[in-house]
């Protein structure tokens, strides 16, 4: 480049050696830098850089609903309250902006010359800008950050063939969508954002308790005559993604189940791949008994978490949604989270349910794992209430089980419960609070 030095009358020109890391055919090291200081090198095999570039490019700030807060500015108590205020009110904005960039740039230095053009679709720019600043605490940098870099990530097991991408610090991941789940992810995204606005409420009180796996943003990348890479084509490439948290990021997860509620082939052969449902049972079942094991209040919140996820996605019609339990053995811990919630049930899932109901396909006349959204979503919560049992809290005077397993409470209460719940003992009026606990034990949830 040139640079005009003090005192001299003519420019200088200066060579800056470019690393031999980006001199070839997959990186755009000519694309035009943001002026707010953030460098991002696009390369053609990494599609979360070119993500990355457009969430820092001038031409995405001018859409950009915090183009005015300053990332890591200080500010008084009143203003950041006024501006998580402001925050919540955009996810639930009803405006459905998506907005598409592009950008002609020359393939790398050592390229055969050609040009190759950069596009990016970002879906519901305001509501998933909202999203990432709440999910961040205020600032979105972290994430265009890890974005910056990405590598192949392949799933061991599941019935799934679905693509994906994590990014190089293994805090996020890009899932490849096919056109009817992007179809399906326009017609529910706004309930998406509502339940998420009831989850980031500003008052902790009234925030709703939730275990799916946040998705942060919704994107189409097209490259025309991209070069080789994540299985991208020789010529023009359309590939939809959608952002998502990395459920396992920082822990060491050596055994990954992922259940369904479903026990028709569900199991997994492979060792070392990802369980299904029937091995999680048939560990259960062995002398091992190497069961999931939970305390009291942490299943109780996990049942709440199921109970209000599961009815937003029945409203959604949304069903073959998965629970992703991995288990943390150094630490003793259960991480667990909703994924694949964005599949409806529309006419294709309709008739494979009814196919493989009629047992054409085999199955052994169990139950298909597709069904209606509303049975997919209680058969979800019955299982998800067998697979994990419950370790008694010290505190805890008793413990009862609803259903056909033995029932441990403390001999005292028993006689209390037991005399107060006989008709013949009952009496208008008396001991209406212990009866009333009665009740509430004998009637289930």
């Amino acid at each position: 480049y040139e640079e005009a030095w003090k005192g001299a009358g003519r420019p200088k020109r200066m060579v800056v050696p470019v690393p031999l890391t980006l001199c070839n055919t997959r990186t755009h090291i000519n694309l035009k830098q943001p002026k707010n200081g953030r460098v991002i090198i696009v390369r053609d095999d990494e599609p979360s850089s070119i993500i990355a570039y457009t969430l820092c490019s001038e031409e995405y700030a001018e859409v950009d609903p915090f183009r005015n807060v300053q990332a890591g500015a200080l500010m008084s108590a009143t203003t950041a309250r006024n501006l998580v205020k402001h925050t919540a009110s955009l996810l639930l904005a009803k405006d459905k902006l998506h907005v598409e960039f592009k950008w002609p740039a020359e393939i790398g230095t050592r390229g055969d010359g050609s040009r190759s053009q950069l596009a990016v679709t970002v879906y519901f720019a305001t509501q998933f800008a909202a999203l990432r600043r709440l999910y961040c605490a205020g600032d979105d940098t972290p994430i265009i950050r890890s974005l910056a870099r990405c590598i192949p990530f392949r799933t061991t097991g599941g019935k799934s063939r679905a693509q994906f991408i994590k990014t190089a610090d293994d805090r996020f991941v890009l899932k490849m969508i096919d056109g009817i789940e992007r179809k399906q992810m326009l017609g529910t995204a706004t309930k998406y954002f509502e339940h998420m606005s009831r989850v980031y409420h500003r008052d902790r009180l009234k925030r709703l308790r939730s275990t799916l796996v946040k998705i942060l943003g919704f994107y189409k990348v097209s490259i025309s005559k991209p070069t080789t890479g994540f299985g991208l084509a020789s010529k023009d490439d359309v590939r939809y993604y959608v952002l998502m948290e990395n459920l396992f990021y920082g822990h060491d997860i050596k055994v990954v189940y992922d259940l369904k509620g479903s026990r028709r082939n569900r199991y997994e052969m492979k060792k070392g791949a990802v369980q299904l449902d029937e091995n999680l049972i048939e560990r259960i079942q062995s002398n091992e008994g190497a069961g999931l094991f939970i305390k009291e209040n942490a299943k109780e919140r996990l049942n709440i978490c199921i109970h209000n996820d599961t009815v937003m996605l029945a409203n959604c019609n949304i069903m073959d949604y998965s629970l992703l339990v991995g288990v943390n053995q150094k630490r003793g811990q259960l991480i667990i989270g909703i994924i694949d919630y964005i599949r409806q049930y529309t006419l294709d899932k309709q008739v494979e349910y009814v196919v493989k109901s009629s047992g054409v396909m085999g199955g052994k006349s169990k139950v298909p794992t597709i069904l209606p959204a509303a049975e997919y979503k209680q058969r979800f919560r019955q299982a998800m209430q067998h697979y994990f049992f419950v370790i008694p809290n010290k505190s805890s005077p008793w413990m009862m089980l609803i259903g056909n397993y033995q029932t441990l409470m403390d001999p005292v209460l028993k006689q209390e419960l037991t005399r107060c719940t006989n008709p013949l003992q009952y009496k208008d009026n008396e001991n209406s609070d212990v009866l009333a606990l009665a009740h509430r034990l004998t009637s289930g949830p």
